[in-house]
């Protein structure tokens, strides 16, 4: 069999980085997947990434503690691990043949690759600072030390792994790459490499390496002092050098984890239907004046709201459908036609008394909603640009706006202040009605976007992703702190002046409100999210275990497993549960026992968290929000986004707001009933 050098392959990658970004002959590598917060370098600087966000050959990806993202490469899919960085090196497809080489840069952390079965011509491979994995189609694991060492754990098929060698990947000159030294020494390499079966683990050790590249190293210098001709025969015998790399066992066997929660892992990194993009032409421009009474009428142009009263703007030529709309009258809809030698101009007079639209306004704030809430008048937005904006509910009018750093937490509601937690692991206490900063307090440790401050009249609770947990008065001294040992990615639930935690490694920790006392602890076995109902907790893993636990000690009362994956909480009303998972299916189970009541596809992976509302259960499956009857009857209505929904609903009144991913934010008419204020 035609063996691939090490050499080789080094010329293959190089060669591959080479082209540009802009190539058809790449492969497409979208984020499929995002649990917590994740970056990309392009271009020099590192940027926030969301579901849907295109990679391109050469740029990296890290991810921070608690974070998970899954990156589909082509028909192959990779999972990169909290506290992991990896580059892009190759992503290259024949556009011809449809054949597909990838190339992946681990440089600290953990990946779980699941490439596709790979026929000939086609490559898979993850390199590490002192290893190269290479496959054929099958599943396994690759960790990278802070000290180099690489990790190699496969679960299904097989994996070659070799010694990576510096001293030979840095060879510029022909002749010495050509030279029958090197040619020895990388025959040698590719042969002291070993095949990882399933249920089978190598541990390639960084000094070992080290020891075999400082050999080469040796070799490569005294073939180019050769080459030079400072010398007249190289001043080293390369069989005994081979003979001493040889004697050096970098790769060892290792120990395979009982881990079933990796394989399950596995199971669930899934390819998606990704949808090219579509590529037009740039459009010539024209110019738009609109004046519309009353001037709080918003004026849209195709279903976006361009702005209020009197408008001047430029948009590309072509055909559009206009939009005037106000409370309390009827809209205006004409189709109009936009030329760049025509200026488009109208005069509005809206009529007054009209039924109510299901969209209120639709704003944008040129920047992906991370997080909103709302509070009287007022809606707030956290953009991914790290800004918090106050907008009138009435009209969308902007309140005041603050620059806070990427805003990692939900946003929280006191009386008068809004609690949320930024990147720099600071919780910060915000006025609604100024925006000011009323007081802000460093912690220990990460929020992500799953957790959300617990606010009481007399305390404002949070906890970080080094599982330490935190009560504040509401002037910002600190209460106590609690250790729970373990990640801390849930909001915790206030019940009877208890606060109930969940930690990553499975704990419920009931700590008493007032002092932070833990009054039991009891393990429930995996990652979960709660909800509460009368003297009882409801319990859904990230792995699909739903159960009932006792208030007073946690005691399992019942637990049943479903066929899904959940990043969100259960809510409860009267005897029934309802939970939503990443495979789009909502289903309902009875309080008593856990049986299933009823089950409903949604279309779509559910992210974000559903709200209860006088009987009816707003939830979202990527750009879609359902207002569904909580007893398990029919959908009562549901809105098709121009985005995905990337917040959970907020409800007031007759009004429901959503946050999109690219940076709308959506007021909708919870009925098309008039509006009484």
């Amino acid at each position: 069999m035609k063996r691939i050098t090490v050499l080789g392959l080094a010329l293959f990658v190089a060669l591959s980085i080479s082209c540009s970004k802009k190539t058809e002959n790449r492969s497409r590598a979208v984020i499929t997947f995002i649990i917590g917060e994740a970056q990309a370098f392009r271009d020099n600087a590192w940027g926030g990434v969301e579901t849907g966000f295109e990679l391109y050959q050469g740029d990296r990806i890290r991810t921070k503690e608690g974070s998970t993202v899954d990156v589909q490469i082509g028909q192959s899919v990779v999972r990169v691990k909290e506290k992991s960085e990896v580059a892009l090196a190759t992503l290259f497809m024949d556009r011809s043949t449809g054949s597909e080489n990838t190339s992946l840069e681990l440089a600290v952390g953990t990946v779980l690759a699941k490439p596709k079965k790979l026929v000939k011509g086609e490559s898979f491979m993850i390199k590490t600072p002192t290893a190269v994995a290479g496959v054929r189609g099958t599943m396994f694991m690759v960790e990278a030390s802070a000290a180099k060492d690489t990790r190699v754990e496969v679960v299904d098929g097989r994996v070659q792994v070799s010694k990576r060698i510096a001293a030979l990947e840095n060879i510029e000159s022909e002749s010495v790459r050509d030279s029958e030294a090197i040619r020895q020494i990388e025959a040698h390499v590719e042969e002291s490499s070993v095949t990882v079966t399933e249920n089978k683990a190598v541990k390639v050790e960084a000094k070992e390496v080290a020891k075999v590249n400082t050999q080469v190293e040796k070799v490569v210098e005294a073939v180019v002092a050769v080459e030079e001709k400072k010398v007249e025969a190289p001043p080293v015998e390369v069989a005994k050098v081979v003979e001493r790399i040889a004697a050096v066992k970098a790769i060892k066997a290792d120990e395979v984890r009982d881990d079933a929660s990796l394989k399950k892992e596995f199971e669930e990194m899934k390819i998606v239907e990704i949808k090219e993009p579509v590529k037009e032409a740039p459009a010539e421009k024209g110019s738009v004046n609109i004046s519309v009474r009353p001037e709080s009428a918003l004026v849209y142009l195709n279903g976006e709201m361009v702005g209020s009263g009197d408008i001047s703007l430029e948009m590309p030529a072509g055909s559009y459908s206009l939009k005037v709309a106000a409370e309390g009258y009827e809209d205006f809809q004409k189709d109009v036609v936009l030329a760049a030698d025509r200026p488009l101009k109208e005069k509005i007079e809206l009529a007054r008394l009209r039924p109510l639209d299901r969209v209120r306004w639709n704003l944008d704030v040129r920047s992906p909603v991370k997080e909103m809430a709302y509070a009287g008048r007022r809606v707030f937005v956290a953009t991914g640009e790290g800004m918090l904006l106050a907008f009138e509910r009435d009209n969308a009018a902007r309140a005041w706006q603050k620059k806070t750093g990427l805003v990692t937490s939900g946003l929280a509601l006191g009386k008068d202040t809004l609690y949320f937690a930024t990147a720099d692991e600071m919780l910060n206490a915000v006025s609604m009605e100024t925006g000011e900063t009323v007081w802000s307090e460093k912690l220990d440790g990460a929020v992500i976007d799953t957790m959300t401050a617990v606010v009481t009249p007399s305390a404002v609770y949070i906890a970080t992703t080094k599982g330490m947990v935190y009560s504040f008065g509401m002037k910002g001294r600190r209460n106590w702190k609690f250790d729970a040992g373990a990640g801390v990615f849930e909001t915790p639930i206030m019940v009877n002046n208890r606060l109930l935690v969940s930690g990553s490694d499975g704990k419920l920790y009931s700590l008493a409100a007032q002092s932070g006392k833990e009054q039991w602890t009891v393990d429930v076995g995996a990652k979960f999210r709660l909800a509460y109902q009368r003297g009882t907790l409801y319990a859904v893993s990230y792995y699909g275990a739903v159960s009932a636990l006792g208030l007073e000690k946690g005691a399992e009362l019942w637990k049943k497993e479903l066929a899904d994956t959940y990043i969100t909480a259960p809510l409860v009303s009267d005897n029934r549960m309802m939970v939503a998972g990443m495979k789009g299916t909502l289903t309902w189970l009875n309080l008593d026992n856990g049986s299933v009541i009823a089950k409903k596809g949604l279309g779509g992976a559910v992210r974000n968290p559903m709200v209860l509302s006088d009987g009816i259960l707003y939830v979202s499956a990527n750009d879609t929000l359902f207002a569904i009857d909580a007893s398990g009857g029919g959908v009562q209505w549901k809105h098709q986004a121009q985005g995905r929904i990337s917040t959970s609903a907020s409800i007031v009144g007759n009004e429901v707001y959503v946050g999109l991913d690219n940076g709308r934010v959506v007021s909708l008419n919870r009925n098309l009933e008039r509006t009484r204020r």
